[in-house]
């Protein structure tokens, strides 16, 4: 296998990928991203001077089988990556690609943060080291003072950086580990290449503790990922643009199978709420942790304040963006700022996107459910978005889901962005409802109140700036 960058060559078939080509731009020198147009006889003929180590194939013309398309880069490149990548949503069967010679499937732009990791975690694996990739663990399934046969770090997203915290061969300080937890930090970083690992450490430590079939909290943040990620795939794979009243049941049966597997079973410990809700955050964010984390918080919140039924919240924060698959995927990728204003408006109108998706899908849920997704984005002051309601318009429970929503975005991993605690993250929120109720995006008196459920958490400081 390639050891070294140079030595590590990715091809690119058909039309331009543009997720694929942000991430391996920061990866790879240019010579060594290769185009090429779908014409499977030059791709039959030509010599490589470098192998392919990963090959990205966009939709074929038409006339042309994408099945034979794959089947013949697999002929020709047994041990390279194949991965398939597309916009067009109907007929979209990821299992089957799978099945007759991709290695995977990603539809865009839905799938754009998932493909850029899975590019990033390949490289990692080819290039023995010189490209590393992190995975977080919750600290709650590691144990201070014991031994680990893996290096863990700690990660400054606004540097991004990461800075080795212990080594392998080390247990983990019981003071430090004691002073992460005090400033609501609770999670450390792995390089990829040893999470198996992590898995085997923690599988031995819930035997040790008689929980022989438990799941460790990092693996059931990651079971959540996958399942919502195959949920939102599998709303396409039929070539109708309208799903049927069967498929649309389907649907929500493997949203409640989520819920009840993942979210409501475990947050019906009220003792447990508070540390839950720390677990949770601080997870590395991409489109589909963000499903799972925003119908846990909405669940959570829902039976901390007694607002609206927890599953139906969790539901809600399940398919809570699914329009965003409408959204072009250029305007995902640009920040905010650089938005134009036609932009701007076709983003803001994901609630509405969401809302038709589940009609058109044939997916019965409450009438509840649909206001809640459609209102997530309004504000009781009436700035928000897509219709501009404001004061008792903007339901409570569009409002908890909506609290959700906003909680994880300031406490979840993103590089280049500060990372709030739970503390800092209701600090803020309490902030922009309360300070200039002109521009308030909450109801005060929810917000005080969940504050005011945030009581045991004391720390006020970035943890970047304390450690």
């Amino acid at each position: 296998m390639p050891s070294n960058l140079n030595s590590i060559s990715v091809l690119m078939i058909g039309t331009s990928l543009p997720a694929a080509v942000k991430t391996l731009e920061a990866l790879l020198p240019p010579n060594q991203i290769l185009a090429r147009p779908c014409d499977l006889e030059a791709l039959m003929e030509e010599t490589f001077t470098l192998v392919p180590a990963i090959i990205l194939c966009s939709q074929p013309p038409e006339g042309i089988s994408l099945i034979e398309v794959a089947q013949l880069l697999r002929m020709r490149f047994q041990n390279s990556k194949i991965l398939f990548i597309t916009s067009q949503r109907e007929g979209f069967e990821r299992k089957s690609l799978q099945k007759n010679g991709f290695d995977d499937a990603f539809l865009m732009p839905i799938d754009s943060t998932v493909l850029q990791e899975f590019l990033k975690d390949e490289l990692a694996k080819i290039s023995q080291g010189a490209i590393r990739t992190f995975r977080s663990v919750k600290l709650m399934d590691l144990e201070a003072g014991e031994v680990l046969d893996f290096d863990t770090f700690l990660f400054f997203p606004m540097n991004k950086k990461y800075v080795k915290y212990s080594a392998s061969g080390d247990s983990l300080d019981k003071d430090q580990t004691k002073k992460l937890a005090k400033h609501q930090v609770g999670s450390v970083h792995v390089t990829v290449d040893q999470m198996q690992k992590v898995y085997d450490f923690t599988a031995g430590r819930l035997k040790k503790l008689g929980a022989a079939t438990g799941v460790s909290e990092t693996e059931k943040r990651e079971r959540i990922q996958g399942a919502v990620r195959e949920l939102m795939v599998g709303l396409f794979n039929d070539s109708a643009k309208e799903g049927t009243i069967e498929q649309g049941r389907a649907v929500i049966a493997d949203c409640q199978g989520i819920v009840k597997s993942y979210i409501t079973n475990s947050g019906k410990d009220s003792a447990s709420w508070y540390e839950k809700l720390l677990n949770l955050s601080g997870s590395d964010a991409n489109s589909y942790s963000h499903s799972g984390n925003t119908a846990t918080y909405a669940a959570l919140f829902s039976l901390g304040l007694g607002i609206g039924d927890p599953e139906q919240l969790a539901i809600a924060g399940l398919l809570h963006d699914i329009g965003m698959v409408d959204v072009p995927e250029e305007i995902q990728l640009k920040r905010e700022s650089e938005w134009t204003e036609e932009e701007k408006n076709i983003f803001q109108k994901h609630p509405e996107f969401s809302v038709s998706l589940i009609k058109n899908r044939n997916m019965i849920v409450p009438e509840i459910v649909m206001k809640m997704i459609m209102m997530h984005h309004e504000k009781v002051s009436g700035g928000g978005y897509p219709r501009g309601l404001a004061g008792p318009k903007f339901l409570k429970e569009a409002q908890v889901l909506g609290l959700a929503n906003r909680f994880d975005e300031l406490t979840a991993l993103v590089e280049g962005k500060a990372t709030l605690t739970p503390k800092q993250a209701l600090d803020q929120i309490k902030a922009d409802s309360l300070d200039n109720p002109s521009i308030a995006s909450f109801d005060p008196e929810i917000v005080n109140k969940l504050v005011a459920m945030f009581s045991q958490g004391n720390p006020t400081e970035s943890p970047e700036s304390t450690l």
